[in-house]
């Protein structure tokens, strides 16, 4: 007596792109600052983000300068923060820029990205 079992197709859980990325920056500045470093000819991904501030504070997520925001502004309150994820379709710097922030307030900052670069 043989027995069929059904075979169920899977999706996208658990499967990685070969350059993902996550990182964690703890600052405090009012001047742009780095998420993450430009690739050249490539664009940043970002899958998800979790921005938290110590004071009061606004945040601009950028591709490159403040000029060209992606995400924000974010008006923060004291020990407050936000959380983006999933991010779908996800939020994308322009080729070869860089993935950075500012604020308002030179205060604590924390801020952790994931995603891509493609």
């Amino acid at each position: 007596m043989s027995k069929t079992i059904g075979v169920i197709g899977l999706g996208s859980i658990g499967m990685r792109h070969a350059d993902e990325f996550a990182t964690s920056i703890a600052a405090g500045t009012s001047v742009l600052g780095t998420i993450k470093a430009a690739v050249s000819g490539s664009a940043i991904y970002v899958t998800g983000l979790l921005i938290s501030a110590g004071s009061a504070t606004n945040v601009e997520i950028a591709s490159g300068g403040t000029s060209t925001r992606i995400a924000g502004t974010y008006f923060l309150n004291a020990n407050g923060g936000v959380a983006l994820t999933p991010i779908d379709p996800p939020l994308r710097t322009v080729a070869g820029s860089a993935l950075v922030y500012k604020q308002s307030a030179d205060i604590p900052l924390s801020i952790t990205a994931v995603g891509y670069v493609d």
